[in-house]
């Protein structure tokens, strides 16, 4: 098969892709499985090798991505019980100089409203 012919393919993938995403609604991971195999078997793949490719070329990305989000989680916990979410909050409240209290909720997107009282409600 041409290269042109594997670019074609590839672009119609792409599109495919977006469209089953943006308007089907199809989640994102099932849509990119199922345009991956379909793309394979275009492409002219032999069914049995379909299964093994896409299964080594997405579980090298996903792990890949598996690894960053799972230290990004572990960081964010450390930085979290050590009090340094904290401390980077309130820094950041002093450098926009939100004195008031209201204000800090608001802008901490923590600010509770009582529909029944219109009053503030309290920290969530």
């Amino acid at each position: 098969m041409s290269a042109f012919a594997l670019l074609a393919i590839a672009a119609a993938g792409v599109a495919l892709l977006l469209v089953a995403v943006i308007k089907f609604k199809i989640p994102a991971f099932l849509a990119l499985l199922v345009v991956s195999v379909a793309v394979a078997l275009v492409a002219g793949i032999p069914l049995p090798d379909v299964v093994k490719t896409v299964t080594e070329g997405m579980g090298g990305t996903l792990g890949s991505v598996a690894i960053l989000v799972g230290l990004g989680a572990m960081l964010g916990k450390m930085i979290e019980i050590s009090g340094g979410a904290q401390a980077l909050a309130g820094k950041q409240f002093h450098r926009a100089n939100l004195g008031d209290v209201c204000a800090r909720r608001a802008a901490a997107g923590r600010l509770e409203v009582d529909h029944d009282e219109g009053d503030l409600g309290q920290w969530s």
